[in-house]
Order: C-alpha cells, then sequence, then structure tokens
C-alpha cells in the first residue's frame, strides 16, 4: 500500500466516525473504541513521512512539479538558508518539503494538493509554505531575472534562429487567475471572464526570462501592460540602442517593437 492509498484508508475510518456520531442508535462505546481506533493511526501519522523522491518516478516528478529532481535542488540550493526548518503544529518541515509543497501549488493552483496529503501537511500549513517560499524567490529573483549589460549574446541567438538581426527578447503576457479581490473588484476581471493579474514576461532565445512585470490588474490589455513597465519606458527612452523585442499582434508596432504583419503579401 503507498501512502496515499493509507491516506484514504485513514480518511475513510474517520469519516465512518463521524457518520456514526450522527446515528442516534449507535453504541456509545463503540464510538468511543473507533475513536480510540482513529486517534492511534492518525497522530503519528505526521511521523511517518514520505519521500517524495523515492515515492514518484522521474516522469511524474515533472508532471506533478513542472521541474525535473535537478531542478528542484537546485532551487532548494538557493533558498534553504531563507526557510530553515519551519514548525507548523507538531510538525518539523524542511526546506526541500516547504519547496515541494510551493511548487505543487504553483503548477496546479490547489492548496488541498497531493504532496501535502502525502506528506501529512494540513491546508494552512500548506499556505505558510507557499507564503515564505514565493517570499524567498522574490528575495532573490533580482539575481536570476535581469537584462545583461552585453545584449550581443542574445541578439546572436535569435540571429541563429531565423537570422533577426537586433532582437533582444519576446514579449507577451499571460493571466494569472487569482482569489476574487475585496476591492476595486472589477478591474481584475479579465477578458475571459475571471480575475486575474496580467503577468508580463520577456524571454531570450533560449526562454530564459530577462524580465518580469506582475503589477497590472487582468483587465489591463498587454499593449498598455509594456507601456507602463519599467523595461517599456527603458525601451521607449532608447535605453537598449538598435535592439527589438518582439511581439504578437496585441501590440502596436513601434521602433523598438516588431509584430507580425495583419496581411502578410503572398509570394508570387
Amino acid at each position: 500500500m503507498n501512502n496515499i492509498d493509507e491516506f484514504e484508508r485513514h480518511l475513510d475510518v474517520l469519516n465512518e466516525v463521524l457518520n456514526s456520531d450522527n446515528d442516534s442508535d449507535a453504541n456509545e462505546e463503540d464510538l468511543y473504541e473507533k475513536r480510540i481506533e482513529v486517534r492511534r493511526r492518525m497522530v503519528p501519522f505526521y511521523r511517518q513521512r514520505a519521500d517524495i523522491f523515492d515515492l514518484f518516478d522521474d516522469n511524474q516528478i515533472y508532471k506533478v512539479f513542472r521541474f525535473d529532481k535537478a531542478s528542484i535542488w537546485y532551487i532548494e540550493g538557493l533558498i534553504s538558508n531563507k526557510l530553515g526548518r519551519k514548525l507548523f503544529g507538531k510538525r518539523c518541515l524542511l526546506p526541500i518539503e516547504q519547496i515541494l509543497v510551493s511548487l505543487q501549488f504553483y503548477a496546479n493552483g490547489t492548496f488541498q494538493s497531493t504532496v501535502g496529503n502525502v506528506l501529512k501537511i494540513s491546508q494552512p500549513s500548506v499556505s505558510r509554505c507557499v507564503r515564505d517560499v514565493s517570499n524567498a524567490l522574490c528575495e532573490i529573483s533580482s539575481d536570476h531575472i535581469f537584462f545583461p549589460a552585453n545584449l550581443l549574446e542574445i541578439q546572436r541567438g535569435f540571429t541563429e534562429i531565423a537570422n533577426l538581426r537586433g532582437v533582444v527578447g519576446s514579449v507577451d503576457g499571460t493571466h494569472i487567475r487569482i482569489a476574487r479581490p475585496h476591492l476595486h473588484e472589477e478591474i481584475y476581471v479579465n477578458r475571459k471572464g475571471y480575475h486575474s493579474i496580467n503577468v508580463q514576461g520577456i524571454c531570450d532565445a533560449q526562454c530564459n526570462f530577462l524580465s518580469v512585470s506582475a503589477s497590472k490588474p487582468g483587465s489591463s490589455h498587454d499593449a498598455n501592460v509594456f507601456a507602463d513597465s519599467v523595461i517599456g519606458r527603458a525601451f521607449k527612452n532608447n535605453e537598449f540602442g538598435q535592439s527589438y523585442l518582439l511581439g504578437d499582434s496585441g501590440y502596436a508596432c513601434t521602433p523598438f517593437l516588431l509584430t507580425p504583419y495583419s496581411q502578410p503579401p503572398r509570394k508570387s
């Protein structure tokens, strides 16, 4: 029996007890024995933690976390000193466990996750893990997401792909779903009808992020997000010289942002 099956078995026993509590004909002594049995099984449950890397194979790791094992350990090396061992209730969570729970949340957006169940972590603890890991990643983001001083190497990458000279990045926006805000709720509703943040990203030819802007609500158009961003103003002020970005038809074609032809001419 694997850890997930074991967890579900314990929940079945707990549900049986709860259902019995609502049964007026249930024997009080039997209910007491069942409660003792559930307590005996569930109290030490947190001590029987599973090693996710042993439980999941390489394909499952990538499917659940969107990263391979080497990348996850790399992330752990970057932020473990900012996490430490966190005591949540009776549980002492290692940095790698906090990272795994958070990556799984980033991947599917649910707090009640498979990883949280396997690691025997409650939903409030999962929420705290996500908060702490997110803060740690934000602290180091500027060390890894930036426009390098020398843009020639980036330009060379796009030249090798499609002979596009002077291009230093591709820009686009994506909607990150959020819970309904209490203030100014209407401006966070995007064109697809749900609440979101319109997050702008710029990547180089190897799909490395050079810039990320997550300051605009979902109703903001991609073109407006770019125009109001720090990097957008820098391009407008010609701070990058003869360099260009590539964008889709949602952006206006400018001297520094190239977009596709709306009706490209056909070859005769």
